[in-house]
């Protein structure tokens, strides 16, 4: 068990979750080189959390406007300013989307088709012990 790695705690700004997401940024990165479009498309992250992987893979697809999601809307400032830091203009204000509650499904635009959608945040905590 690496010592390194912090106490579970799912918060999307937790210390786990940036530990998390910085050991899986690379190898995620290498996975959506393969899949996302190679035309300039929109991308729909589900379940940002404090956007660190879409502020990561942002400058890599310059080609790509990724549009950040979040049910927890505390994070929305984070995002926010991690984009502004990074100066990534391809990435759109995140929005309020609740898989669970369908009222918030058409808060990501009734306009906008998306050639890709994504979500790595739920996944990579519920691997804690991997």
């Amino acid at each position: 068990m690496n010592e390194n790695k912090p106490p579970l705690d799912p918060h999307p700004l937790s210390d786990y979750v940036a530990w998390a997401g910085n050991r899986n940024r690379e190898p995620l990165l290498g996975v959506l080189k393969e899949k996302l479009p190679k035309d300039p498309s929109n991308v729909l992250e589900i379940a940002s959390g404090s956007g660190m992987h879409i502020n990561y893979f942002a400058p890599h697809f310059e080609h790509l406007h990724f549009h950040p999601s979040d049910k927890d809307e505390e994070v929305f400032d984070n995002i926010k300013k991690l984009s502004i830091h990074h100066e990534n203009d391809n990435i759109a204000d995140p929005v309020h989307l609740d898989l669970t509650n369908p009222e918030t499904w058409f808060n990501v635009g009734v306009q906008k088709s998306f050639s890709a959608i994504f979500c790595i945040n739920i996944f990579q905590v519920s691997l804690y012990g991997k």
